[in-house]
């Protein structure tokens, strides 16, 4: 795809290395692409689509952010995380949680935190250190029909969206 002059264009669909993708990030230096997929795979590639790599690490519908210049986290339905180097495609860090709740999104926040939500749920993690840690998980004030689909983090504010159009504000230094 490709945004030009305001207008949306889809270019070669066809030849996209993997199909049902589910998260995807740029490289810093914006020459590859990174891509979770549904089956669990991460697929990374030129912006050409030329030497692809796909890494089979998660069971199912992944989602990926960048934890730094050259690491990523992918978190998934299968309750895992896992740390990335971009630079060489290993992992080196995973971690199941308590919880056992899939992954639907993650939120990286400053001081080594990052928030992973399903459903009603916010599961706090740490990362210091190469150490990657269950710290917390809590249920977010929604009704029972509702579920949160996104979180970001600003300062020391958490922002929670749910599907319903709530707007959840936590302050980070009371998680």
């Amino acid at each position: 795809m490709q945004i030009e002059d305001g207008a949306l264009h889809v270019i070669n669909t066809h030849e996209l290395p993997h199909p049902h993708v589910t998260s995807c990030l740029w490289s810093p230096e914006g020459t590859h692409l990174i891509m979770g997929c549904r089956d669990g795979v991460i697929v990374t590639c030129t912006v050409l689509m030329e030497d692809i790599v796909k890494i089979p690490f998660h069971t199912d519908m992944i989602t990926l952010k960048w934890l730094s210049s050259d690491t990523i986290i992918s978190a998934g339905h299968d309750s895992r995380l896992g740390v990335w180097n971009f630079q060489n495609g290993q992992l080196f860090r995973q971690v199941g949680f308590r919880t056992m709740s899939p992954i639907s999104s993650l939120c990286v926040v400053h001081e080594g935190f990052i928030v992973g939500t399903w459903f009603r749920e916010l599961t706090v993690f740490s990362y210091c250190s190469g150490t990657l840690r269950e710290v917390d998980c809590f249920n977010c004030n929604i009704t029972q029909y509702d579920l949160i689909i996104g979180c970001s983090a600003h300062d020391d504010d958490l922002m929670v969206a749910s599907w319903y159009g709530s707007v959840m504000r936590y302050k980070l230094k009371a998680i």
